[in-house]
């Protein structure tokens, strides 16, 4: 990913095959993976996860 995903920064997350839960919040923490993946805590208002980079993208630029 192209964006610089930073602590603060508002996403979208797109989950493969489940759009359904597709949804958008803001990025609490990063973790490094020990397999080198970027890990994202991001808070969607009513809940938070962690998420791959791959399936975030900065609020409004949808691909």
């Amino acid at each position: 990913m192209k964006n610089e995903l930073t602590v603060g920064t508002r996403v979208l997350v797109r989950i493969p095959d489940k759009p359904e839960l597709d949804g958008e919040g803001f990025i609490l923490a990063e973790l490094l993976s020990g397999d080198g993946r970027r890990l994202f805590q991001v808070d969607m208002s009513d809940h938070d996860n962690w998420f791959p980079a791959e399936w975030l993208c900065q609020g409004g630029e949808v691909s």
